[in-house]
C-alpha cells in the first residue's frame, strides 16, 4: 500500500485532536559509563558514572508520542508521592501534557526503571516498583473522572504494562465510557484475562502478548496468525493488530480479508518504545477519521523510523508525513 490522499488528509488532520491515555506510567532513568576493570569483590564489572538521565516510559512514553504527532493528551495513571513522580509529571508538562488527571498515591513508589549502560552496552536493569492492583476506591475515581472527559476526545488509548493501574474495572469501565459516547478504543493488552479489554475498537498485541493472550506459540508468523485467528474468534467485534518486529504488523478483523504490512524498517538500531510509538500513532489516526487499514499503515511507517533511530524517540507527524513523501517520489 502507498501514501494515498485519504491517509494524507488523515495526517494533516492530527493537529488538535484530543486522546484520552490511561495505564501505567514509569520513569526510564539511564546511567552511562565506562568499564576498564572488573571488581576484587565479585566478578562483575566496575562502571565509572559519566553521566545520567531520564525519560518517561511505559503509559507515559506512549503520551509523548501521541503528543509529538500534533494531538492534545489526556493523561491517566498513577504516581508515588515521591522525587520520582514528581520528576516525570516535571517532563510531561513540558512535552505540553495535561497532567491534572494522574492520581498520586502516597502508599506505593512510582515505577523507575534504572538502567546502567557502558559502551552502548546495558550492564544491568533495576527496577524500583509496586505491582499491586491500585486501590479500588481509587479505580473508581478514575473511571468516573475518565468518563466526564468522554465527550471532549476523540479517541481512547490504553496502554497496560501490568504495573498496577489498569485493573479489570479501570479498563472495562473506560471501555465501556468510551462505547457510550462511539470513542474508538485502542488497546496494548498484557496477562492472559482477554475479557478486561472486551469491546475495545483495537486490539494490539506484539506477538509475545499474543501468545500470553491466548495460551499459543507465536514464534514464527504462521504461529502468529493461528494464535491471532484464535483472538478474533474470542475477540467478537474487536480488530487485532499484531505486531511482529521485522515482519512488521498484520491486521486481522471480523469477516474482512487479513492485511499484511511488511515493515518499513531498513536499519534497525533500537527497538526501544516502537511498540509505544505504533500503538500512539494507531490511536491518533483513528481520532482523525482514517480508515483503519490505513491507521495500521501509518502505525507500521512510524514504528519503522523509530527503530531507525537510537533510544526512546517520539515521531513526530511532521517526520512521519517527509517520510510519505519520500515514498511517493519512489
Amino acid at each position: 500500500m502507498r501514501p494515498n490522499a485519504a491517509i494524507a488528509k488523515a495526517v494533516e488532520a492530527f493537529a488538535g485532536k484530543r486522546v484520552l491515555v490511561a495505564g501505567d506510567l514509569m520513569l526510564d532513568r539511564y546511567w552511562s559509563g565506562e568499564v576498564d576493570r572488573i571488581s576484587p569483590e565479585a566478578p562483575v564489572p566496575i562502571v565509572r558514572k559519566v553521566s545520567a538521565f531520564g525519560v518517561p516510559g511505559g503509559a507515559a512514553n506512549t503520551a509523548c508520542n501521541v503528543a509529538a504527532l500534533g494531538a492534545r493528551v489526556i493523561l491517566f495513571g498513577v504516581t508515588g508521592q515521591d522525587e520520582a513522580g514528581a520528576e516525570l509529571r516535571g517532563m510531561l508538562s513540558k512535552r505540553g501534557i495535561d497532567c491534572a488527571h494522574i492520581s498520586i498515591d502516597a502508599g506505593r513508589p512510582t515505577t523507575v526503571k534504572l538502567r546502567i549502560v557502558a559502551h552502548d552496552q546495558q550492564v544491568v536493569r533495576i527496577d524500583d516498583e509496586d505491582t499491586a492492583p491500585i486501590d479500588a476506591s481509587l479505580g473508581d475515581e478514575v473511571v468516573k473522572r475518565a468518563a466526564r472527559m468522554m465527550p471532549r476526545v476523540d479517541a481512547v488509548l490504553v496502554s497496560d504494562y501490568a504495573k498496577g493501574f489498569a485493573t479489570a474495572p479501570v479498563v472495562k469501565g473506560i471501555i465501556g465510557a468510551a462505547a457510550r459516547y462511539g470513542k474508538p478504543v485502542v488497546v496494548d493488552p498484557k496477562g492472559p484475562d482477554f475479557e478486561r479489554y472486551r469491546g475495545a475498537t483495537v486490539l494490539k498485541p506484539n506477538r509475545s502478548e499474543l501468545a500470553i493472550l491466548t495460551g499459543l506459540s507465536a514464534r514464527h508468523h504462521e504461529e502468529t496468525m493461528h494464535a491471532a485467528r484464535q483472538l478474533l474468534r474470542l475477540a467478537g467485534s474487536t480488530a487485532i493488530v499484531v505486531t511482529e518486529g521485522k515482519d512488521g504488523m498484520t491486521l486481522l478483523r471480523p469477516e474482512a480479508p487479513e492485511e499484511h504490512f511488511p515493515s518499513f524498517a531498513r536499519e534497525v538500531y533500537d527497538v526501544t518504545g516502537a511498540g509505544d510509538t505504533a500503538l500512539a500513532t494507531l490511536a491518533v489516526a483513528l481520532a482523525a477519521g482514517a480508515a483503519l487499514g490505513d491507521a495500521v499503515w501509518l502505525a507500521n511507517l512510524a514504528a519503522g523510523l523509530a527503530v531507525g533511530e537510537s533510544g526512546t524517540v517520539a515521531i513526530s507527524r511532521e517526520k512521519l508525513a517527509k517520510a510519505m513523501a519520500g515514498l511517493r517520489r519512489r
